[in-house]
């Protein structure tokens, strides 16, 4: 599996990015990035600009967000939503997402996750 390209916003813990790079993903985090402190439509724009899937457990305000883009025609490298539970097993639910999508493009889905 080709490693996608990611970025973790604000509210997902750093450790996820520790993991993920392990197994050789691609990883950005809104600490690396200097980000911390936009609001989720910077967010956003942030990860589109950098070709990047926003990964994210504020699905509270992304859901909607995600849903004015499309209305809006605005375009995103993919986002995936998912509650906050521990890091090895919102590793897994990530991997598992790319693989289930492989060859297919991310562009512009938003996944909750885990894909069942």
């Amino acid at each position: 599996m080709a490693a996608a390209a990611l970025y973790l916003d604000e509210c997902v813990h750093p450790r996820i990015a520790v993991l993920l790079r392990k197994d050789g993903f691609d990883i950005l985090t809104a600490q690396e990035a200097g980000t911390l402190g936009l609001d989720d439509d910077g967010q956003l724009e942030f990860a589109t600009r950098e070709r990047r899937i926003l990964i994210s457990f504020d699905a509270h305000d992304f859901a909607p967000l995600t849903q004015r883009w499309a209305l809006e025609a605005r375009e995103h490298a993919g986002v995936f939503l998912c509650v906050q539970q521990p890091s090895s097993l919102v590793c897994q639910w990530i991997k598992g997402a790319l693989t289930a999508y492989e060859g297919q493009g991310l562009a512009n889905l938003v996944l909750w996750l885990p894909v069942k």
